[in-house]
């Protein structure tokens, strides 16, 4: 009986020693390495849009045009001009984002590339285009106008020309053309000063009616 006790108590105690061993192996004997990296980005922010912008000159040329007293002195069934009638409209293509300027670089361009006058109307000095005024003083040629609307990219030494009839700018990010802030807009003038000159009656009884066309794009383009 004793003997049994005795080897029961020895094998407790190996069982014991064993465990234990292991336990303070595993404790001393552990090496471990471990390295984590996170990096996170939201997209950089563009902020024209498509909805703040306004290039309609549907109203620039009319079929039909009133006088000072409200009388509809010209009627046609298409768009045109005359001797003493005069018109304008209003465009834009400001920046409307939330954050002050876009985050990324851009290249801005405005163009008048489609537009177009005939010589006949272009050399006639009674026919006169403004930007922005009425003054007398501020009323001018045709190209004269167009110089005018291709530079608000912001590049005040454009010439325009029928060969290159824009003017593009580049943008860093967090700069706005200054022409086209939040709540900017622009708007072109144009008058025939009435005469009795020849050459007013010429254009009106020409076998084929002059034409002139303005159509303006604006462009922004984030630079790769």
């Amino acid at each position: 009986m004793i003997k049994t006790k005795t080897l029961r108590a020895s094998i407790f105690i190996c069982a014991f020693a064993l465990i234990t061993s292991s336990l303070v192996a595993r404790t001393f004997a552990n090496y471990s390495t471990k390295a984590s990296g996170e990096n996170l980005a939201s997209v950089a922010y563009w902020g024209f849009t498509a909805k703040d912008s306004s290039i309609n000159l549907k109203d620039l040329f009319k079929n039909s045009y009133t006088n000072i007293d409200g009388n509809e002195v010209v009627r046609s069934t298409s768009n045109v001009i005359a001797a003493g009638t005069k018109g304008s409209a209003t465009f834009s293509f400001p920046y409307g984002g939330s954050k002050e300027a876009p985050e990324v670089d851009y290249e801005f361009t405005v163009s008048v590339e489609g537009s177009s006058i005939d010589d006949s109307l272009n050399l006639n000095p009674n026919i006169q285009w403004s930007l922005n005024s009425q003054e007398d003083e501020d009323f001018g040629t045709w190209n004269q106008l167009m110089n005018k609307i291709i530079r608000l990219s912001g590049d005040s030494e454009s010439i325009y020309t029928k060969n290159q009839p824009f003017s593009m700018k580049h943008y860093k990010a967090g700069e706005i053309p200054p022409a086209f802030t939040k709540g900017s807009q622009h708007t072109i003038y144009w008058r025939w000063k009435s005469s009795n000159s020849g050459e007013d009656n010429s254009l009106g009884n020409a076998p084929t009616m002059a034409k002139v066309n303005l159509k303006i794009t604006i462009t922004a383009n984030q630079v790769e």
